[in-house]
C-alpha cells in the first residue's frame, strides 16, 4: 500500500513538473525570481511561524528510526534512509513550489486552503486536479496515518519493554511479531483526536514534541561524540558545529510556536517526568535505557 501511494504521488508530481515546463517552453508560463525569493513580502517572523506548522509535513524521516530493530543492518541503513528522505523531500518541495510560483506569481489571490489545487488546475485542468485531490487524500489518510501509527506503536513498545509504560504495550503478536496492543491503542486514539481537534492544534502539538526532541538530540550528539570522543577539526565540524547549528535553528522555531502548544506540551513533559520519578523511586534506581 505504501509503495502504491508513493507511486501515485510521484506520478502526480512528475506530470505537474512536465506540464509546467511544457507551458514554459510554449511561453504560457513565465519564469520569475519572485517565486524563489520576494524581498517585499519576506520576513523571518512569518517564516518561523509557518515552519512551526509545516514541520509536521517533514516528520516522516524520524519515523524511520523507530523501525531500527526490524531493519536489515540498521547501523547503516537507518541513517542512510533518514538522510535520503530529507534530501529527497526537501528537493521535491523546492522544485514544485518554485514551479508553482511561475504558474501563479500573484499568489496572494489564491485560497490558502486549496492553493496547490488551483495551480494544478491551471496546468493540467480538472482531470489532473481531481487525480491530485484523490492522491492527496489517500496519502494523508492512509499512507501518513499508517506510517505514523507504525512509528508511535514501536515507541510505546520500547517504553513498555523498559517498564516505563505498562508491560502490555510490549506484547508481540504470535505470528506477525508486531506490537498489536500498542498498534490498536494508537489507532483508536488517532481516530478520536482526528475527529475532535483542529489541524492547527494538532500541528502545533506535534511540532512541540518534534522540536523538543531535536533540541535534545543535538545536545546528545555533542555530549556523546564530541565531549566524550576524540577532538580534531573533523569531529569539531561534525559533532560540535553542526549540532550547534541544528540546536539554534530548532530553538528558534520552537520559541515561535503557539503559546497553547507550549502550555500543553509543558504539561505533557511534566506528566512524563512524574512517571519517571515514580518508576525510578525518586531517581534512586537507574533510568531504563536501550542497550546496543
Amino acid at each position: 500500500m505504501s509503495w502504491l501511494l508513493f507511486g501515485l504521488q510521484a506520478l502526480v508530481l512528475a506530470v505537474f513538473i512536465f506540464l509546467t515546463l511544457r507551458l514554459t517552453l510554449l511561453g504560457q508560463v513565465h519564469p520569475t525570481s519572485i517565486a524563489f525569493y520576494n524581498p517585499t513580502h519576506f520576513n523571518f517572523s512569518g517564516v518561523l511561524q509557518a515552519t512551526g506548522i509545516v514541520i509536521v509535513s517533514y516528520l516522516g524521516f524520524d519515523a524511520i528510526s523507530t523501525l531500527a530493530e526490524e531493519a536489515t543492518e540498521p547501523r547503516r541503513s537507518v541513517g542512510r534512509a533518514i538522510i535520503g528522505a530529507i534530501v529527497g523531500i526537501g528537493s521535491l518541495f523546492v522544485i514544485t513550489t518554485w514551479l508553482a510560483g511561475w504558474v501563479a506569481p500573484n499568489y496572494l489571490s489564491l485560497n490558502p486552503a486549496t492553493a496547490f489545487s488551483q495551480i494544478i488546475n491551471r496546468v493540467g485542468g480538472p482531470v489532473l486536479t481531481r487525480l491530485t485531490d484523490i492522491v492527496v487524500v489517500l496519502s494523508f489518510g492512509l499512507a501518513g496515518g499508517q506510517e505514523g501509527q507504525t512509528a508511535v506503536s514501536r515507541i510505546l513498545f520500547a517504553m513498555g519493554r523498559d517498564g516505563i509504560l505498562p508491560r502490555q504495550f510490549a506484547y508481540l503478536h504470535k505470528t506477525r511479531r508486531t506490537p498489536w496492543v500498542a498498534i490498536i491503542l494508537v489507532g483508536a486514539l488517532s481516530l478520536i483526536l482526528s475527529l475532535t481537534l483542529t489541524q492547527n492544534t494538532v500541528s502545533n502539538l506535534v511540532s512541540f514534541g518534534a522540536l523538543f526532541g531535536f533540541l535534545l538530540l543535538n545536545l546528545s550528539v555533542i555530549y556523546r561524540f564530541y565531549l566524550r570522543g576524540e577532538k580534531n577539526l573533523l569531529t569539531t565540524l561534525k559533532y560540535l558545529l553542526s549540532p550547534l547549528i541544528g540546536f539554534a535553528v530548532s530553538l528558534w522555531i520552537f520559541l515561535s510556536l503557539a503559546t497553547s502548544a507550549k502550555i500543553v506540551g509543558g504539561l505533557w513533559l511534566l506528566v512524563g517526568f512524574l512517571i519517571l520519578l515514580v518508576k525510578t523511586r525518586g531517581f534512586r534506581q537507574p533510568i531504563p535505557r536501550l542497550e546496543l
